[in-house]
């Protein structure tokens, strides 16, 4: 693909996060899922040391010049 550079490497993480509901697990709302994932956002941008963990390591790579 011409407008990628060489050298360029796609990495695809998962963020942890936590929803607390009156709901059972698989009853949790999609604005649920919303505002705990914007509070972890949040909390992320006012204590950036903590995405590390909040992330983990990515759960896949490609390199982008051998699609």
């Amino acid at each position: 693909m011409d407008h990628y550079k060489k050298g360029k490497y796609n990495h695809a993480f998962d963020i942890a996060f936590e929803v607390i509901s009156d709901n059972k697990g698989e009853d949790v709302t999609a604005d649920e899922l919303f505002e705990g994932l914007m509070n972890r956002i949040t909390n992320l941008m006012r204590n950036k040391d903590e995405i590390l963990e909040a992330c983990g390591m990515p759960f896949d790579t490609y390199d982008m010049d051998e699609d």
